[in-house]
């Protein structure tokens, strides 16, 4: 076929091509001599080789040592997903000066080897998806990356242990530092706890050390929340709303800390409990005062640590913490009673917990029926491994503590443009494909917003999330020049692209004899291509991706 040309030297680039073995598993599944040799015949190609692991260190040095032996320009890399190694790649690369967008990741292993059984019809379907990399490559342009100033402030949404012990972190790293809170007070849920685990101190003294630290340091603004988010990681331009007034201020990075509530009795599956004479006391309830104190009438009690479907998994923890605390507690002070700890699994994490609990006289019961016990008049009706039903008498059942994510989570999800869960509560992508990071870069997230969790993990999480969010803003903020490009020459002014475009990336801007031209803000720009859908004229384009980068691909591709 007819490669494409540089349309300033004329000649064709110099390419290097490397196929990853990937161990074994790209080479089992695909014959990598017949791509390798079908690759060193095509145009441009100057040099290819195969190698067992391009990504380890050894062979980024060898490809270093490659690109300045043959002079190569550009280059293109054969083995797993983009997403895995294609940073790690890109660097390398504009390390030996060969520029970052001139540098192709072509997935052979998820899209071939992995989902063919037949060796014959992989290798060929490799040998496409290679040429058509190679295509891209042939006519993609040299593109700088966009960098970005970030401003030294940071926005901490949510008062209560985690948004304060974040926002006391970053100003004692000389960020300036303004959180806000939807109620009148700050300190959240701890404010209602007595006892918090493991400390021997109550809720408000904790709370009080952390005010004490955020006292004069920190923009606190009580009875307000985030409506909206604009611009982009390094300079976002918040709309903060309060007592109906709304307060625009930039920022260079959002630390979301918005915690999670408490659902009543009447919420949850055991409002349907009606049969049952004793007490029903939620663990919050149990909480907020001295154990001994809430159940001073009673003889008998059950923590029942078992959670209706849809509100287990990861608050099963949280709940069996908070249950062993307060029946070991209850144990020591009150040793005539009866207690009796009904649970489904034990968190493994937990095992010294309800070793302690089992040492200091709490009798453990499991039930295994996948469903909630069913309540009797003097107790409840569990089921065993075996299937045999149990009774067990009590005068009072403490419920299990569940948390689930804040009425606002919803609403803060589409404004800060990160994902939610099946149960609502904010998420991260893959561990090994952005640690520490969250879609939307330069957004942070502490406490039990992400999931629940215990008052030391909530302090963990905070340092954590400041830590990430003051190094965020220590220096420039690189972002691919994935961006909208508008021609001049196309464009009409009709200023749809303007109001369409959520991130406020494109302004109206005066021409010649009353004309307005669109014009785009790289900095603030995602690339997400909802301009170019609502242009009638075809200004906008995406680089550095050309039309023709993508047509020649797909000739490729299928031919």
């Amino acid at each position: 076929m007819k490669a494409k040309v540089d349309s300033e030297t004329k000649t064709l680039p110099r390419i290097g091509v490397f196929l990853c073995h990937c161990g074994s598993e790209i080479r089992d599944s695909l014959d990598l001599s017949v791509i390798e040799r079908h690759v060193r015949k095509l145009p441009g190609v100057a040099f290819v080789r195969a190698a067992p692991y391009p990504c380890s260190r050894p062979g980024i040095a060898e490809m270093l040592g490659t690109i300045k032996k043959h002079g190569l320009e550009r280059i293109l890399v054969a083995g797993c997903t983009p997403r895995l190694h294609g940073k790690l790649f890109a660097d390398a690369c504009e390390s030996a000066g060969v520029n970052r967008w001139l540098v192709e990741i072509v997935n052979i292993r998820e899209h071939c080897s992995r989902v063919h059984k037949n060796r014959r019809e992989a290798t060929g379907k490799a040998k496409a998806l290679v040429q058509a990399g190679l295509n891209r490559l042939h006519v993609a342009e040299t593109k700088e990356t966009v960098r970005v100033t970030p401003l030294n402030s940071v926005l901490v949404v949510g008062g209560g242990l985690s948004g304060i012990s974040a926002a006391a972190e970053l100003a004692g790293l000389n960020h300036e530092v303004t959180l806000i809170e939807k109620a009148g007070t700050l300190g959240g849920m701890l404010t209602r706890i007595l006892r918090p685990h493991p400390h021997v101190r109550t809720g408000k003294e904790i709370l009080q050390e952390k005010l004490f630290r955020i006292e004069g340091k920190v923009d606190v603004l009580t009875q307000t929340t985030l409506a909206s988010l604009k611009g982009g990681p390094g300079q976002y331009r918040a709309t903060l709303s309060s007592n109906g007034k709304s307060d625009e201020r930039n920022f260079g990075a959002v630390i979301v800390a918005t915690g999670a509530q408490c659902p009543g009795v009447d919420e949850l599956p055991w409002r349907k409990a009606p049969a049952f004479g004793g007490r029903l006391l939620p663990q919050m309830e149990l909480e907020a005062e001295e154990p001994e104190k809430a159940l001073e009438s009673v003889g008998s009690i059950i923590f029942l640590n078992v959670l209706p479907r849809g509100l287990g998994g990861s608050v099963t923890r949280l709940s069996s913490l908070v249950a062993l605390k307060n029946a070991v507690l209850l144990r020591e002070r009150k040793p005539a009673l009866e207690l009796t700890f009904v649970f489904e699994q034990v968190p493994r994490d937990l095992e010294r917990e309800f070793r302690r609990a089992r040492e200091s006289g709490v009798k453990f019961a499991r039930h295994a029926d996948g469903k909630p016990p069913e309540f009797t008049k003097t107790g409840l009706r569990l089921r065993d491994e075996g299937g045999k039903h149990i009774e067990l008498k009590t005068d009072a059942v403490v419920l299990p503590a569940v948390l689930v994510p804040s009425e606002k989570a919803g609403e803060l999800s589409e404004i800060l443009r990160i994902p939610v869960d099946e149960k609502g509560f904010f998420v991260e992508p893959h561990v090994k494909l952005r640690p520490e990071e969250f879609i939307e870069r330069g957004v942070f997230i502490a406490g039990s917003c992400h999931s629940p969790a215990s008052i030391l993990e909530c302090t963990a999480q905070a340092m954590a999330a400041a830590s990430r969010a003051s190094r965020f803003l220590s220096g420039e903020s690189f972002k691919a020049p994935l961006v909208s490009r508008i021609d001049e020459n196309v464009c009409r002014g009709c200023g749809r692209c303007a109001e369409e475009c959520r991130w406020d990336a494109i302004e109206m801007e005066s021409a010649a004899a009353e004309l307005k031209l669109a014009r785009v803000d790289e900095t603030l720009c995602s690339g997400c291509g909802v301009c170019s859908t609502v242009c009638i004229c075809g200004a906008p384009t995406l680089a550095p991706v050309a039309l023709r980068q993508i047509r020649d691909a797909v000739k490729a591709a299928v031919d």
